[in-house]
């Protein structure tokens, strides 16, 4: 498997994301993981790399990167249950996300993601926290919710 950080160019900026793929020949499907409000941590890595070790090309992109770089938002992340203001920093940056903004995030993501390098099928799955709601008219995307209680699939008649 190889892990690797891709800079992608969206209308805001350089977006970091975190990219996992099979060695293997594909093509395979592209999974996108959105981070939840404390960012992207070694949890939402683990994640990423065991699907990709069953055959998804896997992003985790730092939706946080209009404010900063992976890791420097102005909050620890072990600070954040024990120290307000640490607390109230993590949710300035979460309140700093629109779905018009993660939108446009993804639909500079996805051709980024469709490189030869990556080797990978026309079909998507995104993967969003309960804290994102994400409308997009993009094609061979299906959805999936999720949270620690339930996992949804939601085919494109969603639309």
């Amino acid at each position: 498997m190889v892990e690797q950080e891709i800079l992608v160019s969206t209308p805001d900026g350089k977006l970091d994301t975190f990219v996992c793929h099979p060695d293997e020949e594909g093509p395979h499907p592209i999974v996108v993981i959105y981070m939840d409000a404390p960012g992207i941590r070694d949890e939402l890595r683990e994640m990423a790399s065991r699907l990709a070790s069953v055959g998804y090309v896997v992003a985790l992109p730092n939706l946080y990167y209009r404010i900063g770089r992976e890791g420097h938002y102005g909050y620890d992340f072990a600070k954040i249950r024990s120290d307000d203001a640490h607390q109230k920093r993590m949710h300035e940056c979460r309140l700093s996300l629109t779905n018009a903004t993660i939108v446009s995030d993804t639909e500079s993501l996805l051709p980024a993601l469709r490189a030869p390098i990556f080797k990978c099928s026309r079909t998507s799955f995104l993967i969003w926290s309960a804290t994102i709601l994400l409308y997009t008219r993009m094609k061979d995307i299906y959805f999936c919710y999720i949270n620690p209680y339930t996992c949804y699939v939601i085919d494109k008649s969603y639309e």
